[in-house]
């Protein structure tokens, strides 16, 4: 008799060797996740146009407020009042018309006195004191545009930083850690998705091995691990299954929920490896066994070619995964008798999961 110190030491070990708290949860699944990429990178596009626009505007104010009138116009409107007023004194007018041409310098219209020299006295000095006019007020309002822009630079930088913060967040959700299992991989999405739940992780930490055969004593674990690990009391029902291995309690679980039975000679048979119809067989158990679902769903297999070399035990197994859409094929085939892969077992959970809209 196991004590609950050797259980609890075993359960440990299963949750080290398959990943147990190592597994990054993520909010929804790889579409989802996928989908929110994609938004978050089209406001960042949309966000870095605002930017530009609003740079363009503070280059374009910069411009306006580094030009500068043309050289000698300040001492020639300086000069032009003396001589101004000098003759405007000495025909005896009065400087009434200064104040004339200086609030006609937004319309352009000049008073007009008998004496032609001063009338283009005036006319020059009105056209220099348009030009400073309108660069002062073009650098006002430049002022005013460059501040704004400014603000609203500041503003944008701050939502850029925080988008592309968002974007490598959902771009790193979207990493796996495995070198042989890339993103243009057939089946990267379901890797991504047990390994993201917690139910399969590599064969070492950069390591997936996604055509390794699958044995009986894995499945049993990423069974368990999904059933939470609850501790089980060590019979020796089978004599191969001794009480120290990694796999016990998870092979002790399996049995007992029905899930994954022995041989007829009484061995379970840990380290052999699992065929796929033997895959299809535990899933159909999984429905009505372990989530209590109906299991009874059935779809014609008979236009696989290879449909007739189905084992008669596993014929119904294979029927409801079709049916539920659970299962991949091999070239078109249903290859019921070859080897099982790592890769086989992750998208046949995945889906599994997907089809009878299970958590995990």
């Amino acid at each position: 008799m196991y004590t609950k110190r050797v259980l609890a030491a075993m359960m440990c070990a299963v949750m080290l060797l398959f990943g147990g708290s190592n597994a990054v949860q993520a909010a929804g699944g790889i579409e989802s996740i996928r989908q929110d990429l994609v938004s978050k990178q089209a406001e960042l596009e949309e966000v870095e146009a605002q930017i530009a626009e609003q740079q363009a505007i503070i280059d374009e104010s910069q411009a306006v407020l580094d030009s500068k009138l043309p050289e000698g116009t300040m001492d020639r409107l300086t000069e032009l009042v003396g001589q101004i007023s000098a003759r405007l004194k000495e025909e005896g007018l009065t400087d009434v018309y200064f104040d004339k041409v200086n609030l006609g310098i937004t319309t352009m219209e000049v008073p007009v006195t008998e004496f032609e020299d001063i009338n283009a006295m005036m006319e020059e000095y009105r056209d220099k004191q348009h030009l400073w006019y309108t660069n002062l007020k073009n650098k006002m309002a430049a002022t005013n545009a460059q501040r704004e822009a400014t603000t609203a630079l500041e503003s944008l930088s701050e939502t850029k930083a925080a988008l592309e913060s968002e974007i490598a967040e959902l771009q790193a959700q979207l990493e796996l850690p495995f070198e042989d299992v890339t993103e243009d991989s057939w089946c990267y999405d379901v890797v991504w998705d047990v390994y993201q739940k917690g139910l399969m992780t590599g064969m070492n930490a950069t390591t997936f091995e996604p055509e390794t055969t699958l044995n009986r004593a894995f499945m049993a674990a990423v069974l368990y691990r999904r059933a939470g690990y609850p501790v089980m009391e060590y019979s020796d029902i089978f004599p191969d299954v001794p009480g120290n291995k990694w796999y016990t309690q998870c092979v002790m679980w399996a049995k007992d929920a029905g899930i994954i039975l022995g041989y007829d000679d009484g061995t379970f048979g840990p380290t052999d490896s699992l065929n796929r119809e033997q895959l299809c067989t535990i899933l159909w158990r999984c429905a009505s066994e372990m989530d209590g679902l109906d299991n009874s769903a059935q779809a014609s297999i008979a236009d696989y070619a290879d449909a007739e070399n189905i084992t008669d035990f596993a014929v119904e197994a294979i029927q409801w995964c079709e049916a539920m859409g659970i299962l991949n094929y091999r070239d078109g085939r249903i290859a019921a008798w070859e080897e099982a892969t790592r890769a086989d077992c992750a998208w046949m959970i995945s889906k599994y999961l997907e089809a009878t809209g299970q958590e995990r």
